[in-house]
């Protein structure tokens, strides 16, 4: 890493990351165990600035550094002009990211927990199918730079992607789950094994849709998956400076429903991040929507050089991707909680549960609209779920529903797609289904 600085030109300034990971994994298809093996990644990113413009280049063969530095260097006579320096040292956060004994984990391991799941699932559901990953994974980043930065960490993972399918009155039912944790322990296999079970239960019987509006109960996995995505990228720094953000301008000002709390929290296992961003400066938790207030955004230095602000700390980078901006992690939360899944349908007189469903991303996301058909989708009547809906769509603008149709936010937040979300209730949507 030293030797690449060496060779930069008087005047340029840098900065370097290297990553080397290793990871073990294990795949099922229709209940039965198909691969197992490991994996090994390693490479080097280069980011220069020289003569006011800014280059990139990556390898992979360590002895290619000549080849790193001359290429980035190229790539700058024809990059961005920018004009910011680069992030000193500082002092970094303990995190508690890495386990030795996911490192450890073998592919027999991995296979036995894929086993409990394939049979726990199929205990009472013979004619489902399984298609399952797991995989665990170690990562050391190590980052360097002109201005005297140079910090490193190591961080374990383990991640589970299960998908279970069956046939419900010629119907294709398809159940998944996405869990992800630092831990084997909080994986919480038995828990996940459950409420695919239990969306099981709710799909054995086919019912009509009685209604054209109603008030909707979102899954934490369709609170990440449909509703974040657009928030996520109206807090992103790339997108505010170009001016396209739905939050530009809005710093101090209501935007959702005052209940409503969005923090960006590194810390949390489901943002799978370092101690240090992908420029090398310290990661915090921070308040992002505080009571439906938007009160920060998520900057990288360059995002915060063109908007005349401070860096976040929110810098994303792989050792062969640019920088971006972007949040970490985020986590919502309510004034008031109403309780997990089963608490809130408890406590609905008519409605329905969206736990999965078909075009997500497919509309204008920046603008947060979505238009989506509901795959996996129940109906709820005096506080109980009668019955599996389908050919049923929901369409919306998720800052205007965010706003003015707040019912019920949840307790017990979940953690998926790098977020950690509470169910949460939408009330008086229109739906259209035949």
């Amino acid at each position: 890493m030293d030797r690449v600085l060496e060779l930069l030109p008087e005047g340029a300034s840098a900065d370097l990351i290297e990553e080397k990971a290793h990871s073990c994994v294990v795949r099922y298809e229709s209940n039965k165990l198909t691969s197992a093996g490991t994996k090994e990644a390693s490479g080097i990113g280069l980011r220069v600035i020289y003569n006011g413009r800014m280059g990139y280049s990556s390898i992979n063969n360590p002895q290619n550094l000549d080849f790193l530095v001359q290429s980035a260097l190229m790539c700058s006579k024809l990059g961005e002009e920018v004009d910011f320096e680069l992030p000193g040292p500082a002092v970094y956060p303990k995190m508690n990211i890495y386990n030795p004994d996911v490192e450890k984990l073998t592919s027999r391991e991995l296979k036995g927990i894929g086993d409990r799941i394939v049979e726990g699932v199929r205990s009472e559901f013979s004619d489902v199918s399984v298609n399952m990953r797991l995989r665990s994974s170690v990562c050391t980043r190590r980052l360097v730079n002109t201005s005297g930065v140079d910090v490193q960490d190591k961080s374990t993972l383990v991640d589970v992607s299960v998908e279970c399918s069956t046939m419900r009155e010629e119907s294709i039912i398809v159940v998944w789950k996405i869990p992800t944790s630092r831990t084997l322990e909080g994986l919480e296999v038995d828990r996940v094994v459950e409420d695919i079970k239990t969306l099981l239960r709710w799909s054995e019987r086919e019912v009509k849709l009685p209604f054209n509006k109603a008030d909707v109960l979102f899954s934490p996995d369709m609170m990440a998956y449909i509703l974040l995505r657009p928030i996520a990228l109206a807090l992103s720094g790339d997108n505010l400076w170009r001016g396209i953000s739905k939050f530009c301008g809005k710093m101090d000002e209501l935007v959702f429903d005052e209940r409503i709390t969005i923090d960006d929290d590194p810390f949390i296992d489901e943002a799978n991040a370092f101690p240090f961003d992908g420029e090398g400066v310290p990661v915090k938790k921070r308040s992002v929507i505080d009571r439906g207030v938007v009160k920060g955004y998520c900057l990288d230095v360059y995002s915060a050089d063109k908007l005349g602000m401070q860096t976040t700390g929110n810098a994303h980078r792989e050792y062969d991707s640019k920088v971006s901006a972007g949040a970490h992690g985020l986590v919502m939360s309510g004034v008031e909680g109403g309780g997990g899944v089963l608490d809130i349908i408890s406590e609905m007189k008519q409605g329905i549960v969206v736990c999965s469903v078909l075009g997500g991303g497919q509309s204008n996301t920046l603008a947060g609209d979505i238009s989506v058909a509901i795959s996996l989708g129940f109906l709820v009547e005096n506080g109980e779920v009668v019955g599996r809906i389908k050919d049923t769509m929901i369409a919306g603008n998720v800052f205007e529903l965010f706003k003015e149709r707040v019912g019920v936010i949840g307790e017990n937040p979940e953690g998926v797609f790098g977020y950690r979300m509470p169910p949460l209730v939408l009330k008086d949507i229109p739906l259209a289904s035949r």
